[in-house]
């Protein structure tokens, strides 16, 4: 067992250090510091520092970025996508029934484990060149739906790509700060 970081620096270091260079994504980037806030209690009148905090928090990161292409998006409308990335990402996707009042719109409902989502969906059409997108909303609160209006009806010959991480893990850190003396 490792011994626990002994200063917040060391702390958010030890954080870091398994995903610096598991993140595919950015090789060439430079480490991305992030922030854990800790809530604690007000401290009893007069107290000047704490004397000991430990505890320990997870974080998610790694993986492997991988795009899927799902086309025939019309005819797949109410159905479960069915990919091998996706299931390795622990994901699933199934493209939402549109609307008839607006058939230039496209859902795309997720669920799983959400955090293994990319940032940027992008539509394209037959000849590969991409569909210029708004994106029109996000709801759910069982998984997430994206709706997006491609500008143009719906039809089969649009691809969407969608990013997807596969390999995360989750890292538990643990902390031990000393003497933290209060403002």
């Amino acid at each position: 067992m490792r011994k626990p970081p002994t200063t917040a620096a060391a702390a958010e270091a030890a954080a870091r250090a398994p995903f610096e260079t598991a993140d595919k994504r950015d090789a060439d980037a430079a480490p991305r510091p992030f922030t854990v806030d800790v809530k604690l209690a007000l401290p009893p009148r007069g107290a000047t520092r704490i004397a000991r905090l430990r505890g320990s928090f997870q974080v998610l990161g790694g993986g492997e970025e991988k795009v899927i292409a799902i086309d025939k998006l019309k005819s797949r409308a109410g159905r479960p996508v069915d990919d091998p990335v996706l299931s390795a990402a622990g994901l699933k996707l199934e493209i939402t029934q549109p609307d008839p009042g607006r058939p230039a719109e496209v859902g795309l409902h997720f669920s799983g484990h959400l955090d293994a989502l990319g940032e940027d969906v992008q539509f394209a059409d037959a000849q590969g060149k991409d569909v210029k997108t708004r994106h029109v909303g996000v709801t759910g609160a069982e998984g997430r739906t994206a709706t997006y209006n491609l500008g143009r009806e719906l039809d089969d010959p649009v691809v969407v790509r969608v990013p997807v991480l596969v390999g995360q893990r989750v890292e538990t850190v643990p902390f031990d700060v000393k003497d933290v003396q209060l403002p």
